[in-house]
């Protein structure tokens, strides 16, 4: 029998698939997902204004013309394509035919985003170390200066990858 649109077993199904998501926390996981995606946004954003550039509404630049602008060696202008798109992603740049052009000036600083993340969400703090060492260094990485395995195994470590698997829920 219909229930306004929804069979008896299937609202029972919904329920119980509202039970499990609150006995498992998902919510807390869609949230720092959330401000997980907004701090690296920040990071990427930073990371193009070190190297110099400053999207402008009135000017459109492909991704091969911010690459060659910006010292950003061939090996890595896949990542740069992808920050981009992020960026778009975030709403801070927009498509303009086949390049890209500022569609905001919104912006803060990187320490409050990221390092309010583990107050909030104590559960999840090693990730978040780990991505802030990351984001940090992205213009240099983006240039090539530091290569990604040393900034995810500092001195060559496992150790905060071990961390990050033995702690996170």
């Amino acid at each position: 029998k219909k229930e306004g649109g929804e069979t008896a077993e299937m609202r029972a199904m919904l329920d119980r698939l509202e039970e499990a998501r609150a006995q498992h926390g998902l919510a807390e996981y869609e949230s720092v997902q959330e401000a997980l995606d907004t701090a690296c946004a920040d990071y990427a954003a930073e990371a193009f204004r070190q190297l110099g550039w400053h999207p402008d509404a009135d000017d459109s630049m492909t991704t091969a013309d911010i690459c060659r602008t910006l010292s950003i060696p061939p090996a890595h202008r896949r990542m740069a394509h992808r920050l981009l798109e992020m960026l778009a992603e975030d709403g801070r740049i927009a498509r303009s035919g086949p390049g890209w052009r500022a569609a905001s000036t919104r912006s803060r600083p990187l320490t409050v985003a990221i390092e309010e993340l583990p107050v909030r969400y104590p559960r999840f703090s090693k990730m978040f170390e780990i991505v802030d060492r990351c984001g940090r260094s992205l213009a240099r990485g983006l240039r090539g200066e530091v290569e990604a395995v040393d900034l995810l195994f500092p001195g060559g470590s496992l150790g905060d990858l071990e961390a990050l698997y033995h702690s996170s829920p």
